[in-house]
């Protein structure tokens, strides 16, 4: 377990196992979760004629792990994410974006 904190504006910063949290001062903590942009990519599969399979396949993922992100059953890994921002040739920012989770539950 690896812990690192650092205070900026009262609000910090922690790794813990490769998580990233952020602690307000209140003591809650917000995680950030990388979700894809279902729809760029099922908008693609329409005009390119493609299934699930054929995308995968094209892209160098298994049908399984690009079916369960799409589906938002697994968040994307940085070997996902790096394979599709080559395949589509698109910024991070395109294929995906941040939603903060609140864990104080």
């Amino acid at each position: 377990m690896r812990k690192v904190l650092t205070k900026v504006n009262k609000v910090y910063k922690v790794d813990i196992d490769k998580k990233k949290y952020i602690i307000w001062q209140g003591g809650g903590k917000v995680v950030k979760k990388i979700h894809i942009k279902r729809d760029f990519v099922l908008q693609y599969m329409i005009e390119h004629n493609l299934s699930l399979n054929q995308l995968a396949i094209e892209i160098g993922v298994s049908p399984a792990t690009l079916s369960r992100v799409l589906n938002g059953e697994r968040r994307p890994g940085q070997l996902v994410i790096g394979k599709m921002i080559h395949y589509f040739n698109k910024k991070f920012e395109d294929l995906f974006y941040y939603q903060d989770v609140d864990k104080s539950q």
